[in-house]
């Protein structure tokens, strides 16, 4: 077993201990504690990102992130059996807290990602799948890949992107954000301005 020290100095070790550990106990997305949040999720527009947050995650504390693509429909990449998957917004109240961001770009562009992300659906899904994978996604690569696709770079990457790193990103504005304890409002720090 290597010194616990190793891993504070290697994003790649850590990330892996940290996800070995959370898979043997079968909770990449943490552990949710209670209540349904009462998100409202009308409010979301074609190429939002959510992310979530449960308790215990793998890795960071935005534990989830999907794409919405209208409709109250989402592009998900956290199933090992069926991969990437088009399923229902509403799945996502079963988190402690959710955020609704948009990148900073016109309209336009973020219509165009929500089209590219339909068609990763089926893509296989691998939590540990470097950026360089073209054939495998998790949930924030898969986000920040169709991005990507359309000429966006929502945040700067070193191996994996993670939900963290979306969430701190200057190219995104908090929409609102909820929690199992009532809406949070704007999250702090974040300029509404989107085009």
């Amino acid at each position: 077993m290597a010194p616990n020290g190793w891993f504070n100095r290697s994003p790649t070790l850590l990330l892996a201990h940290s996800l070995s550990g959370q898979l043997l106990q079968g909770n990449f997305n943490g552990r949710h504690s209670g209540p349904k949040a009462s998100v409202d999720f009308h409010i979301a527009e074609q190429g939002d990102i959510i992310l979530c947050h449960n308790p215990h995650g793998a890795y960071g504390y935005w534990t989830h992130a999907v794409l919405y693509v209208g409709n109250e429909q989402v592009i998900d990449a956290t199933d090992f059996s069926r991969g990437t998957k088009l399923q229902s917004v509403n799945n996502y109240r079963d988190y402690d807290e959710v955020m609704i961001l948009r990148p900073k770009v016109p309209v336009k562009l973020r219509r165009e990602a929500a089209q590219v992300a339909r068609k990763e659906v089926g893509i296989p899904y691998d939590p540990l799948g470097f950026l360089g994978d073209i054939h495998s996604v998790y949930c924030s690569k898969l986000v920040w890949q169709v991005y990507s696709k359309v000429g966006v770079q929502l945040c700067a990457v070193h191996g994996w992107v993670l939900p963290d790193h979306i969430a701190n990103s200057p190219q995104v504005a908090c929409i609102t954000h909820w929690s199992v304890f009532g809406r949070l409002g704007n999250y702090v720090g974040r300029k509404q301005s989107v085009p």
